[in-house]
């Protein structure tokens, strides 16, 4: 376990706007004057809902009656038409009712509009697609208790699964539940689980106590569950530390120039680790994008602490940090940690190109031949 001391402020910006745009996706081809969209109402939805979807039609930026209009409904690779009824000018509709066959792999229902205009080879095409999603197989994997998650070789772990489809528990098909220890290196471990009731399980695990180095596992829960004619896969992972001691980075200095760092290291108990080896590798990046690493290594005091200093030399001017991979060795157990440091503040640029997003927050389409304004959030870099 490794906990840097450094404080920092973090500034986050939220920006609402409002402006003018159809409050759906829609697809625009290169110097294709054609546009359209294709809504479909919020909702749950099951095999027989029957469902209605929009289509709107713009041809240079005004509603259009587009000489072909098809809709497609089903897997994306398999799609069945259904008719488009005209509602206005620009305006379409169609509805259809959801069919066994219609569902995917993942249980979902393809949707796909296309309208064309012109003659030939060379017809003007717009298209626009989504996705229905229908009900998934929901699986829960929780500790016992929430502290084991810091645990360490030989202690043993509980935990629980549970399986629910539409909210309501249900049991994976036969066989189908698989619980595993994964650890670092992939190599898995399968366990047991009993059924306690419908879509109740519980197991335990515990590390090997041939263990001699800190390392991250994962217990991995996996389900199958057949509705209809699809069986939907569901995963649920859970995250543990083994830990041997507990490390603290206190930085306290740090530039371009170089670090001042003090490595407080404590057994499990809280009491300091004494005559414990420290061995530290800070790398960072030059100008050239050539990767700089220095290695140091020290030993504790009485107090559990170890510092170096550490000059920098080639630190490239657009990097903001270095990094930093060490471990703590006493008594044959090591104990890993890793982390970055800051050495310079980051240059802001006003945001450009595709890291900008807006994402409206109305679902419902606009009105043909109207100006709509549409609340917005707009984030830069996410």
């Amino acid at each position: 376990m490794c906990i840097f001391l450094k404080k920092v402020t973090v500034l986050v910006t939220l920006v609402i706007i409002s402006l003018v745009l159809p409050a759906a996706h829609g697809s625009v081809g290169s110097d294709n004057p054609l546009a359209v969209f294709l809504t479909v109402p919020g909702g749950e939805y099951d095999i027989g809902s029957e469902v209605t979807v929009g289509i709107w039609v713009y041809k240079e930026g005004v509603p259009y009656d587009a000489p072909l209009v098809i809709f497609e409904v089903g897997r994306s690779y398999d799609a069945r038409s259904v008719n488009v009824s005209h509602v206005g000018m620009g305006e379409f509709e169609s509805t259809f009712t959801i069919e066994e066959d219609d569902l995917g792999s993942i249980s979902s229902v393809y949707l796909l509009v296309g309208v064309w205009e012109g003659t030939g080879y060379w017809d003007d095409y717009a298209g626009d697609s989504t996705y229905i999603y229908l009900p998934k197989l929901e699986i829960d994997l929780q500790l016992t208790d929430p502290a084991d998650q810091f645990t360490a070789p030989g202690r043993l772990v509980e935990f629980q699964v549970s399986t629910r489809f539409k909210g309501v528990p249900v049991d994976p098909d036969p066989g189908t539940l698989v619980v595993k220890l994964i650890d670092a290196a992939g190599k898995d471990f399968e366990m047991m689980t009993d059924r306690v009731d419908t879509g109740e399980y519980e197991g335990s695990c515990s590390i090997s106590t041939f263990q001699k180095a800190s390392e991250v596992y994962e217990i991995q829960a996996e389900a199958k569950y057949t509705w209809h004619s699809t069986t939907q896969t569901a995963i649920d992972v859970v995250t543990l530390w083994s830990d041997f001691y507990q490390v603290y980075v206190n930085v306290v200095e740090s530039s371009i120039h170089g670090c001042e760092l003090e490595i407080h290291t404590l057994d499990m108990e809280g009491d300091p680790l004494i005559d414990a080896r420290v061995i530290l590798n800070i790398t960072y990046f030059d100008d050239a994008m050539e990767v700089i690493s220095i290695k140091v290594s020290d030993y504790t005091d009485l107090d559990g602490k170890a510092g170096f200093r550490e000059p920098f030399t080639a630190v490239g001017q657009d990097e903001t940090h270095v990094y930093i991979y060490g471990n703590v060795t006493l008594m044959g157990l090591t104990q890993s940690f890793e982390g970055k440091i800051r050495v310079m503040q980051p240059q802001l640029s006003p945001p450009t190109g595709n890291w900008f997003q807006i994402l409206t927050l109305e679902e419902d389409p606009v009105v043909p031949a109207k100006t709509s304004t549409v609340d917005s959030f707009a984030y830069y870099d996410g």
